[in-house]
């Protein structure tokens, strides 16, 4: 899943339905909204992409999440993951030493790390951003919004 399969399938939809001037205002509309909430940063805080727990596994480049992160002026720990996700163990996190560690949700429950994680300097300190919502989970139009969210969130660190 990417951002830029919004507008592709929203045209593809549209031809579909006999729609398509709809759909290509939506998917224009779309892609001014992602170039327009794009932060440009010198040094951009290096992010772990904690998505699963047990056993702890991230997202590398060709992700959404990671998309997301990018456009909100951060850099993914693990841009050179080969695979879309995968299984890191908490010493290599450790070593990659990220600036946060963010934890997507569908819940609002709080997240909790575990007490072995307290090898990673940022669980130490605090610095875990859970952002909960679909709009982190998959790419849909209301990306934007969550670059948007996410960039001030990240500033805020």
């Amino acid at each position: 899943d990417r951002l830029a399969d919004v507008p592709r399938l929203a045209r593809l939809l549209g031809r579909a339905t006999g729609r398509a001037a709809a759909a290509d205002s939506v998917a224009d509309r779309f892609e001014r909204e992602i170039d327009a909430v794009r932060v440009a940063t010198e040094s951009p805080p290096s992010v772990f992409l904690l998505v699963w727990d047990e056993p702890l596994t991230t997202l590398g480049p060709g992700s959404f999440l990671s998309e997301l992160v990018v456009l909100a002026g951060g850099r993914n720990a693990f841009a050179d993951l080969e695979a879309v996700s995968g299984p890191v163990s908490i010493e290599a996190v450790a070593v990659r030493d990220p600036h946060l560690v963010l934890v997507p949700s569908e819940s609002a429950r709080p997240f909790a790390p575990r007490a072995g994680w307290r090898v990673i300097p940022a669980m130490r300190a605090g610095r875990v951003l859970q952002v909960t919502g679909t709009e982190y989970l998959r790419p849909s139009p209301r990306a934007p919004q969550a670059v948007r969210s996410l960039a001030a969130r990240l500033a805020a660190r």
